[in-house]
């Protein structure tokens, strides 16, 4: 599962938004795998993409059931260090 993941996923550099998606609401080992993703490729986004994870980021912290495993404390730190790093580029 996971190496189709990563098949899938490398060289997907317009799929930001797809990828939070699975970092959000997947299991733990797609979670790990999307993680390195994020922190090894770079990405091509709009300022609508970056919009549409912050809204899915904060629908998961109002609703944490959504999201599988949110509330373990080390999941919920690496969701939250992907999210602010992407994040912070609405601030520019």
């Amino acid at each position: 599962m996971i190496l189709l993941i990563s098949s899938l996923i490398l060289g997907c550099k317009n799929k930001l938004v797809d990828i939070f998606k699975i970092l959000f609401f997947e299991t733990y080992e797609s979670k790990m795998s999307d993680y390195c993703t994020l922190n090894d490729q770079i990405f091509e986004f709009k300022k609508s993409n970056l919009l549409e994870i912050k809204k899915i980021w904060m629908n998961c912290l109002e609703n944490p059931v959504k999201c599988p495993e949110i509330e373990n404390k080390k999941i919920m730190l690496i969701m939250k260090n992907a999210y602010e790093g992407f994040i912070s580029y609405l601030k520019n």
